[in-house]
């Protein structure tokens, strides 16, 4: 029994006091680096979502471009297609016009022949035969 009663060695003791005190140290020494770490990880996202929303502008200027263009290209085709129909028609007029063109020219050539036959037929009355 008097074996455990006696005071514990103070080099025990010390070194038990040193590693409380280190544990003390290393404690705070992790918590400064988790904050410091918590810190830069904070800055980071707010850097990354401050580049989220930029490229959300982005797009979203791209996006009204893109509706732009779109519209753009509707009313041009529209008009593309207002132009053919009115090629269509003036194509159309142009093939009446040469008909009625091949027409005249084949009235022209009628008439031409009706005047040589008669005057053939006055210059052989004229003749004295």
């Amino acid at each position: 029994g008097m074996e455990s009663s006696r005071p514990p060695n103070l080099d025990f003791v010390d070194r038990i006091r040193l590693l409380i005190l280190d544990d003390d140290f290393i404690t705070k020494r992790c918590q400064k680096l988790i904050s410091r770490d918590y810190q830069q990880l904070l800055e980071e996202r707010n850097m990354l979502a401050r580049e989220k929303r930029e490229m959300l502008r982005q797009l979203e200027k791209m996006a009204k471009e893109n509706s732009d263009l779109l519209r753009k290209i509707t009313k041009a085709e529209g008009k593309h297609e207002d132009i053919q129909a009115q090629n269509k028609e003036l194509m159309e007029k142009c093939r009446k016009i040469a008909e009625e063109n091949t027409a005249l020219h084949l009235e022209n050539a009628r008439m031409r022949a009706k005047a040589n036959k008669m005057t053939r037929k006055s210059g052989k009355a004229r003749s004295p035969i």
